[in-house]
């Protein structure tokens, strides 16, 4: 990445988009950080949600698996949902679609749970956290076009 700014740098082209585009926007945003992290209550309920989103999602995967019949301690549950999430996150397809689930049930199966459990827990844990947000979504999206927002 640094390769190709300095060879953006390069062309009269590049330095104009430098100069007018992209230095501009980093001051900004060095700007915005430095107030977020001047302010306590800011960077706590910053760290609060970067941290929560995870936490719940690993919290309905432990629902879906005991609801199943499987059981795993919850920190090895957590290590096998961010190693999957990892996993995800590297694939080139949107929402991890695929290599999270791909994920989930290698991680749980290699730490003991079953196979059909763990395959359910987590089909059932995506339709909940991934599928359910597309009708949800197309509702909301509904009804604020009804009442003029979008």
């Amino acid at each position: 990445m640094p390769a190709a700014g300095g060879l953006l740098g390069l062309t009269p082209p590049g330095r104009r988009l430098l100069r007018e585009k992209v230095w501009p926007f980093l001051r900004a945003a060095g700007t915005t950080l430095t107030g977020i992290a001047a302010d306590p209550a800011k960077l706590t309920l910053g760290v609060v949600g970067m941290l929560g989103l995870p936490l719940v999602q690993i919290v309905g995967l432990a629902l879906s698996l005991h609801a199943l019949g499987g059981d795993l301690p919850f920190v090895q549950l957590g290590a096998a949902f961010m190693a999957a999430r990892l996993l995800a996150n590297a694939a080139p397809v949107p929402g991890g679609l695929g290599a999270l689930e791909a994920g989930l049930i290698a991680g749980l199966t290699a730490l003991g749970v079953p196979a059909g459990p763990a395959t359910s827990a987590v089909l059932v844990y995506r339709l909940l956290t991934f599928w359910l947000n597309v009708p949800l979504g197309a509702l909301a999206l509904g009804s604020v076009q009804r009442r003029g927002y979008v």
